[in-house]
This record gives C-alpha cells, sequence and structure tokens, in this order.
C-alpha cells in the first residue's frame, strides 16, 4: 500500500489545476482505483479497501504533506501511528482467528 501511495502522491502533485483537499480526493480515489483493478488476493484487497475506509490512508496523505511542507505535528504522528498499530493487530488477530477455524473444520 505504501509504495502505491507514493506513486498516486507523485502523479497528483503533478496535477496543477487542483489544490488541497481536492488532490487528497484525488489521491484516494486514485488508489481505490488501482485496488479495484489489481489482481490483488481477495483478503489483500479486503485489507486495503479497509485502510482507505477507516482514514487510515487519508492520514497518511495529510503526515506525508505536512511533513514535506515542514509542518510536522507530533500529535498528528502519534495519532496516525497508534491507528496503524491498532489496523496491524487487528488483522493479525483476525488472521489468527481465520487459522484456527481452518483448524478445527480440518479435524
Amino acid at each position: 500500500m505504501i509504495i502505491i501511495l507514493e506513486y498516486v502522491l507523485d502523479i497528483v502533485e503533478r496535477v496543477v489545476n487542483i489544490k488541497g483537499n481536492k488532490k487528497k480526493t484525488l489521491a484516494i480515489l486514485l488508489i481505490t482505483k488501482l485496488i479495484d483493478d489489481s489482481n490483488l488476493e481477495y483478503h489483500d484487497r479486503q485489507n486495503c479497501i479497509t485502510m482507505i475506509e477507516t482514514g487510515l490512508v487519508g492520514d497518511t496523505i495529510d503526515l506525508v504533506v505536512n511533513a514535506h511542507n515542514g509542518k510536522l505535528d507530533f500529535d498528528s504522528v502519534v495519532e496516525t501511528s497508534r491507528k496503524c498499530c491498532f489496523f496491524a493487530f487487528l488483522k493479525l488477530m483476525l488472521e489468527r482467528r481465520e487459522k484456527r477455524n481452518k483448524i478445527k473444520v480440518g479435524k
């Protein structure tokens, strides 16, 4: 997801006739379209969509833009990191539950 975000932000940065939140919205729309059209496995695609829907991608865009503009707010970094860690933990727990369910069904 980070690599996709990097390329999309580079593309959107070159668009000169829109600014601010409109660029952010365009970036999120492009990322969504790339994910929808990708050959990612179902679970990977769902994880990416969840990151978009929960605002993690939007928050990451804000973080990158603020860092680029020298306006990095430490509280923003902490908040985004906390969301990212929560999402990673949630994903791990769901994967473990799926594996346990597969093992139970297989017995």
